[in-house]
C-alpha cells in the first residue's frame, strides 16, 4: 500500500487545512495547531433510548461526551460538527 492510501486525505482531519505535519499519521492527518487531538480519540457508540429508539453516543478518553438521538444525515453531520468542536476546544486550551 503507498503512503497515499494510508490516510483519509490531504487536508487535516479537525480544520481542513491543507498544512499536515509530517510524518502524517495514518487515517488521522492533522496540521501542527491541532496534534493534540491525536490524545482525545472519540469513540462513537450507540445506546438505547429509555422510550425506544436509541442514542448516537460520542465518547472521549478525557471525560467529555454528547449524545443526540440517532437519526439520518443531520444527526451524523451534527455529531461530526460537535466532535470537531471538542477538538478545537482541545488544541485552544493547549496554545
Amino acid at each position: 500500500m503507498d503512503d497515499e492510501g494510508l490516510t483519509m486525505g490531504k487536508t487535516c482531519y479537525v480544520c481542513d487545512s491543507p498544512d499536515l505535519v509530517e510524518p502524517p499519521v495514518a487515517h488521522s492527518p492533522t496540521c501542527a495547531a491541532h496534534v493534540s487531538a491525536h490524545d482525545h480519540v472519540v469513540s462513537m457508540q450507540s445506546a438505547p433510548a429509555a422510550y425506544g429508539g436509541s442514542y448516537t453516543v460520542a465518547v472521549c478518553p478525557c471525560g467529555w461526551s454528547v449524545r443526540r438521538l440517532r437519526g439520518g444525515k443531520e444527526v451524523a453531520d451534527e455529531m461530526t460538527r460537535l466532535v470537531r468542536a471538542h477538538w478545537l476546544a482541545v488544541a485552544e486550551a493547549a496554545q
